[in-house]
């Protein structure tokens, strides 16, 4: 797609042929050194004498053109014209082009990203949950206008699956636990990097409020099974809360040492585990930049932190649990 170039510095938007030019030719020869006072590439619009022409290239001080534009007609032009650089009509229709096709939808964009293309460029999709734009070497991903990284699919462990089952479509990550009796996280970690380290994760709860439920992200023992469960979540009377649950196996509760009794999120909520080689920092935000320490633990006061991961638990026979996983950010 040709798209508008142009400098903003009006001392390089100007030269001189540095040979005649014969109506209906398809390139001007500039004073050796005038090139660079023209845009590397094309397209754009000069004016020599009463023509304009389109500029579809430049190679050093020859540039590739075509005559005759906006209505001005064919000529023959002297040696040592000027040739200045203008914003002609089709200049114009150019840049309403260049703008329309800055935004384009595409179906599922996380699963198959688009093609590179302008800086700039928006990308929506018509079945998935991001929008994304290039930023000249890469696609940024955005939920609901708010920057996310796309989480991993693969590296994934179960710990406790049961019936529980986990989706990935269109770039996030879709962990469902369907009602059952008992206490039971439906688990998935994988290996946590050395300390220090902080893990951000932008989860999506469903929960009822009638149900011991609970979804977020954890920190997990190898060694012991042992696990940290840090999430939104609903008990049996009523309250919702975020909080910090220890657990000493999948189906097996240890304590709840914190939580933060308020509604729980209609929208997604911004989770933070930290492990800065001393204590274990648990922190949530409604915005991903703004975050409330909830929890600070020692440690290896319950578990070694050697795994990190994302859970779903239900403890009713009649109400499932479920997490989507919309972001996933290890620093």
């Amino acid at each position: 797609m040709a798209t508008l170039k142009y400098s903003a510095n009006s001392s390089f938007q100007a030269g001189t042929l540095g040979s005649s030019y014969t109506s209906g030719g398809v390139s001007l020869a500039l004073t050796a050194g005038h090139g660079s006072r023209f845009p590397s590439t094309g397209d754009f619009w000069v004016r020599v004498e009463d023509e304009i022409f389109k500029c579809t290239a430049r190679s050093t001080d020859t540039l590739t053109v075509v005559g005759a534009q906006d209505g001005t007609a064919a000529a023959n032009h002297a040696s040592a014209s000027a040739v200045t650089w203008v914003l002609a009509v089709a200049a114009f229709d150019q840049v309403r082009t260049d703008l329309g096709s800055m935004y384009d939808t595409y179906a599922n964009i996380a699963a198959a990203t688009p093609g590179a293309n302008e800086v700039g460029k928006m990308a929506f999709s018509t079945n998935s949950l991001y929008s994304a734009r290039w930023n000249g070497s890469a696609w940024q991903w955005f939920y609901n206008n708010s920057p996310v990284t796309l989480p991993p699919t693969a590296g994934w462990t179960w710990d406790n699956q049961g019936t529980a089952t986990e989706t990935q479509a269109g770039g996030y990550l879709y962990l469902n636990a369907p009602a059952v009796s008992g206490g039971n996280s439906r688990v998935r970690y994988r290996t946590a990097p050395a300390a220090p380290w902080t893990l951000t994760a932008l989860v999506n709860a469903n929960v009822n409020h009638l149900s011991n439920q609970q979804v977020g992200i954890l920190v997990r023992g190898s060694g012991s099974g042992k696990l940290y469960l840090f999430g939104p979540g609903a008990s049996a009377a009523a309250s919702q809360t975020t909080q910090v649950v220890k657990n000493n196996n999948p189906t097996s509760w240890s304590g709840t040492p914190s939580s933060l009794n308020g509604p729980l999120p209609t929208a997604p909520m911004w989770l933070q585990i930290t492990d800065n080689n001393t204590d274990l920092l648990f922190s949530y935000s409604r915005d991903g930049i703004n975050f409330s320490q909830v929890y600070q633990d020692t440690r290896a006061s319950f578990l070694t932190p050697d795994q990190i991961g994302y859970f779903a638990e239900t403890q009713s026979t009649s109400l499932l649990a479920s997490l989507t996983l919309l972001s996933w950010v290890l620093t």
